[in-house]
């Protein structure tokens, strides 16, 4: 997270919402990597127990 609000500027949730509406490119590249990275984090757990089971045997 310190990484992320030193690239953005600030708090980078604030940064995006408070930037959306004013069309900000930055803001919107902010809110879509926020996103994008949930996404991937996600399919990296749910995939995890898969792979488990598969070592298992």
């Amino acid at each position: 997270m310190g990484l992320g609000g030193v690239l953005a500027g600030g708090c980078t949730i604030g940064a995006g919402l408070s930037g959306v509406p004013t069309l900000s490119f930055a803001a919107i590249l902010a809110i879509a990597a926020i996103a994008a990275g949930g996404y991937a984090t996600h399919a990296v757990l749910e995939s995890a127990p898969a792979r488990l089971r598969a070592a298992r045997g």
